[in-house]
């Protein structure tokens, strides 16, 4: 056993070393939970709104893509979970609090279920991509 004798300075060191670290983590996460309800609002809008339209993009998940890095599985889940947050508004309080704990077991049946948002595949006419006119 390597240094198995701290001693009163070296085990109290420890004791606050862990301490700092636990707190600027659980600092981070509650940023990162209100970060990630915000993203999720500002998607929907964008996707509402056919910002990636706008803006040349021939479907919303390559617009997310190019901005975050996302691919389209992660940005359809974070457009579900952000519309269904709309329905939940004491959740989505909490999360914007910086909340990551809201007490619920994920709960799924075909009543609860909604429409997931398109950003691939089968194309709404606003993600439909862009074709050029002129013969190729």
């Amino acid at each position: 056993m390597a240094n198995a004798s701290f001693g009163a300075s070296g085990l109290q060191h420890a004791q606050t070393d862990w301490v700092r670290a636990h707190e600027a983590l659980s600092r981070l996460a509650r940023e990162r939970a209100a970060a990630d309800a915000e993203e999720g609002r500002w998607l929907l809008a964008a996707l509402r709104s056919a910002a990636h339209v706008h803006l040349g993009f021939g479907s919303f998940a390559e617009y997310v893509e190019r901005l975050f890095g996302y691919k389209p599985r992660s940005t359809q889940e974070k457009l579900r979970v952000a519309e269904a947050l709309e329905g939940l508004p004491a959740i989505a309080q909490a999360l914007e609090g910086g909340s990551r704990s809201t007490g619920l077991a994920p709960v799924s049946s075909p009543e609860s279920r909604s429409p997931k948002p398109s950003v691939s595949g089968s194309r709404s006419p606003t993600e439909r991509p862009y074709t050029s006119s002129k013969p190729s």
